[in-house]
């Protein structure tokens, strides 16, 4: 005679889809700490940019020695801009880069001075003064 009683058959341990998953949690683990590091939220300014000239001047943030850069904002012929949320770099300086007509200055500032400025920074003088030089056409 037959029986009726239905049996479960036993579990038999997988190791290899254990270690799967194991090795896909650590995976996932591995990702992540450093992504929330990243994502942290760091200290951020807002800077205002005065340009007098009669040139389209094109700001960047230099970070890391100059080995990366951030694009501000292109400041606009006699025009004052603010950049709102700039992330602050590490350390105690700034480093800007300010470009137009194929001519560029670096101003390097110390936080305490952009700080005592209001983050208020001119288009440097250096760079104005060399579009001159070059007798440089006005932006449209």
């Amino acid at each position: 005679m037959m029986s009726l009683l239905l049996e479960r058959p036993a579990l038999r341990a997988q190791p290899r889809r254990v270690v799967g998953w194991v090795l896909g949690a650590a995976l996932l683990v591995a990702t992540f700490v450093p992504l929330t590091a990243t994502l942290e939220d760091m200290p951020r300014a807002d800077i205002t940019f005065v340009n007098p000239s009669p040139w389209d001047i094109h700001v960047d943030l230099l970070i890391d020695g100059a080995k990366s850069r951030v694009k501000l904002a292109t400041i606009g012929r006699r025009d004052t801009v603010q950049i709102r949320e700039v992330g602050e770099p590490d350390g105690d300086t700034w480093t800007f880069e300010f470009t137009a007509r194929h001519h560029a200055t670096e101003v390097t500032v110390s936080d305490d001075k952009l700080r005592a400025s209001h983050h208020r920074l001119p288009i440097p003088d250096g760079l104005l003064a060399d579009l001159e030089a070059a007798h440089a056409p006005p932006s449209p």
